[in-house]
């Protein structure tokens, strides 16, 4: 599943991915990184420890996925409450 990083939040190392749906999947990226704009690959719908490509940058990384079906309101609150 193909989708682009939409926000980020450095204090709390958690990006908010927007989907071609307008949900959004929380992620923790655990090794490598991702900026906003850049696009990613992976199981963005399944929850826990996944293995990911960031297609921009042409590498893989490591994220925690929180949570992978929310609106933007609840993106906002979980890239400033955690």
């Amino acid at each position: 599943m193909k989708r682009t990083v939409h926000a980020i939040s450095v204090s709390y190392g958690l990006v908010a991915i927007l989907t071609d749906h307008g949900e959004y999947t929380i992620a923790a990226p655990l090794a490598g990184h991702a900026d906003v704009g850049d696009r990613v690959d992976g199981p963005l719908q399944s929850l826990g420890r996944q293995d990911l490509t960031n297609l921009t940058r042409r590498r893989g990384f490591r994220a925690f996925i929180e949570d992978w079906s929310c609106d933007a309101a609840t993106a906002r609150s979980l890239l400033s409450a955690k």
